[in-house]
């Protein structure tokens, strides 16, 4: 099966052996399904991500040796179909990070303290290994990336208290900070972060009822707490953010539901078969130019980007006009430029996704910008 691009992949269990293929969240369907040529012993989940250049899902898979658990980093590219695994040293919470092109994981050492290093899928060697004094606690769900900053953002439960731990891939520096505004009898199952908006979400249970919120993770504090379609059946700690749509998809036993951060809107879908581990390829739906009918004439250069960046519209030199606006629409810019092949430009707005619109009389490119 050929991937396809800003898709969602799901690996899920028959019964009998361990398959990937390519789901769809607005039917539950899963087409293409194909068996994991490597063989799989139990996955260690929901413990993945993916590397949205390459096209490959990252997960653990563990088995046990004379009582212990041995631990194997797997690789699955869905566009080639192909898997492989080796042997690492332990599991934990994987994040790859596209501004650093490395695979990070968030381990626990002999005392129970946290620590962060990058993870090689080839040798299954962990290295420039950074560790806390901070000691892990009971962790809810996945970890989530904030790409931009170099956070991995992790859930504490404790009691009846949820701590948010922020460790930074770049430094091994470690925060934590309480959860506020949670409501009376709350309870925290899932954390996402859009890299698109820069915002942070949670999805959480109040004794009657489904709530999604924004987290600021400067302060811990909750906001623009909804309530979306009540979910019956308890959750299963896989989840996914659809970044350029915008929608916080999460797994529940035999149901996965998408609830989307604009409307509140939340839809469930039913799966047929136990599923561990869903992933979506928001990498290519943020960089890259689409609509374009410039055809090769036209390119562009870096993205993502520090706020600078160029335009090369090629020898077809042309009197253009660009519009820059972020993904919900809003404007922030309109200039036309006669008769040049190279633009200059900055962008001094906050990091994050933007549209950038490209039109001449005859032709237009859509390019979607991202800030770092």
């Amino acid at each position: 099966m050929q991937a396809q691009t800003c898709e969602t992949y799901v690996v899920q269990d028959n019964g009998s052996n361990y398959e990937w293929g390519l789901f769809n969240p607005a039917t539950g369907n899963v087409t293409g399904v194909t068996a994991i040529s490597t063989p799989m012993s139990d996955l260690d989940e929901p413990n993945s991500c993916i590397d949205g250049q390459s096209e490959t899902i990252y997960f653990f898979e563990i088995t046990e040796v004379g009582g212990n658990g041995v631990y194997s980093i797997v690789s699955l590219n869905v566009s080639s179909g192909s898997s492989s695994k080796q042997a690492t040293t332990d599991g934990g919470f994987l994040e790859y990070s596209n501004s650093t092109g490395k695979l990070h994981v968030v381990q626990y050492d002999g005392l129970n303290n946290y620590q962060v290093g990058e993870l090689s899928p080839t040798t299954g060697a962990v290295s420039n290994v950074m560790t806390t004094t901070t000691q892990v606690g009971t962790v809810v769900g996945k970890s989530t990336l904030n790409d931009q900053s170099g956070n991995i953002y992790l859930v504490e439960e404790n009691g009846l208290a949820y701590t948010l731990i922020n460790l930074n891939i770049n430094t091994g520096s470690i925060s934590s900070l309480s959860i506020t505004n949670i409501p009376s009898g709350g309870e925290v199952w899932y954390i996402e972060h859009n890299n698109a908006t820069g915002k942070t979400y949670l999805i959480l249970t109040d004794p009657t009822s489904w709530k999604i919120a924004e987290l600021n993770t400067a302060t811990g504090a909750l906001s623009n707490i909804n309530t979306f379609t009540a979910v019956a059946s308890p959750p299963n700690n896989t989840s996914y953010m659809d970044e350029q749509n915008g929608i916080f998809y999460f797994g529940v036993s035999g149901s996965v539901v998408g609830v989307d951060v604009n409307t509140n809107i939340g839809t469930v879908q039913n799966v047929l078969n136990d599923i561990y581990i869903l992933e979506h390829n928001n990498f290519p739906c943020s960089v890259g130019i689409d609509d374009n009918s410039f055809g090769n004439d036209l390119s562009f250069f870096p993205n993502p980007t520090n706020g600078n960046f160029s335009v090369d519209l090629g020898e077809n030199q042309q009197t253009v006009t660009i519009t820059m606006t972020d993904l919900n629409g809003k404007f922030i810019l309109s200039k036309t430029y006669n008769d040049e092949q190279l633009l200059n430009l900055k962008i001094e707005e906050p990091a994050g996704a933007y549209l950038l619109i490209i039109e001449s009389e005859s032709k237009k490119a859509v390019i979607r910008l991202v800030k770092e």
